[in-house]
């Protein structure tokens, strides 16, 4: 189920389209004011998406001198979206959390490699039953390392986006993610939670989440019901002549 981004991010993709594609033969967007009123926005509302575009290095803003595009902007960079929509993508009110624990490595072989721990160590743990509308559409299985938990309060731990409390009391940034879509057959427990028999196929999302330095910050598996979740993503060219 793909939910509905808030305006701001909205107005940042079509911000960042028009960029890709030179939409702006000069090296300045627009004056603020004039974008408030092409999208019928507030100020705040404009500040916040062109706040993300700055955060994504493709523009600079200067006080008195306007917002310009920066080369990099304009160097032929392919993108696909945005880190801050995917991680933003699963709202408090779209899941139950159902198990929030440190867990050993003997039953997570992917995890462990992903993280490069041995079998032996253990990794903080997060199951996660996705809904939409009441009805669960997917079931996540979340890992990062203990130590980037140990300060998130407890009572956090079940209400918002791990990555996000693990950037903000981690004290960590992520730059990068790498998704990987394959399909599988359900097993036992996620058959049981999605209410789908043991067998049946299921889309199977594997993000992981990296620091600056290439490190491992967190790793999530989703299986999801093929007949009740759509991903659509788009890729952009920054310099498409």
């Amino acid at each position: 189920m793909t939910r509905v981004p808030p305006l701001h991010l909205k107005i940042s993709d079509e911000l960042r389209r028009r960029i890709a594609q030179g939409f702006y033969d000069a090296e300045e967007l627009p004056p603020e004011i004039l974008l408030m009123q092409e999208f019928d926005c507030s100020r705040h509302t404009m500040r916040s998406a062109l706040q993300h575009l700055v955060a994504e290095g493709l523009i600079e803003r200067r006080a008195g001198s306007g917002t310009r595009i920066t080369d990099r902007a304009r160097g032929g960079v392919w993108a696909v979206g945005v880190l801050g929509n995917l991680i933003g993508e699963f709202a408090p009110e779209d899941y139950l959390t159902l198990v929030a624990q440190n867990v050993g490595l003997a039953e997570h072989a992917e995890a462990a490699q992903v993280f490069g721990l041995p079998r032996e160590a253990q990794l903080f743990y997060i199951m996660r039953l996705l809904l939409a509308e009441g009805i669960p559409y997917a079931l996540a299985d979340v890992f990062t390392r203990p130590e980037m938990t140990r300060n998130i309060p407890e009572a956090l731990l079940g209400t918002e986006p791990l990555i996000q409390l693990v950037e903000k009391y981690g004290r960590v940034r992520s730059v990068r993610v790498r998704q990987v879509a394959t399909a599988a057959a359900a097993g036992a427990i996620a058959a049981r939670q999605l209410g789908m028999a043991v067998g049946d196929p299921v889309l199977i999302l594997k993000r992981t989440y990296f620091d600056a330095q290439g490190a491992a910050i967190l790793h999530t598996s989703v299986s999801a019901r093929p007949d009740r979740y759509r991903q659509e993503v788009d890729f952009l060219h920054e310099n498409p002549s």
